[in-house]
């Protein structure tokens, strides 16, 4: 069974969740690093990644394996990392 990725914000840190689970799988202090985290695990497990904003609401929904253009490589490029 495939677990997809929730990134939410807790107590102003932003957390990588897997769905299903009450731990957290990692923890970092900006929404872009989370992303990131998120992103590159979702597409290696073909999976989705939910993202919350800070009341806690599903704003996007993103599943990097299924679509056409590297949404990885759009993220770096528009965030500036260089992972």
């Amino acid at each position: 069974m495939r677990q997809n990725n929730h990134v939410i914000n807790e107590d102003g840190k932003w957390t990588v969740l897997k769905e299903g689970s009450r731990r957290l799988k990692k923890v970092f202090e900006t929404k872009a690093d989370a992303l990131f985290y998120a992103y590159d695990n979702s597409r290696d497990d073909d999976t989705c990644v939910y993202v919350h904003d800070v009341e806690g609401k599903v704003r996007s929904v993103k599943c990097p394996k299924r679509q056409t253009t590297s949404l990885l490589r759009r993220f770096q490029e528009k965030y500036g990392l260089k992972y």
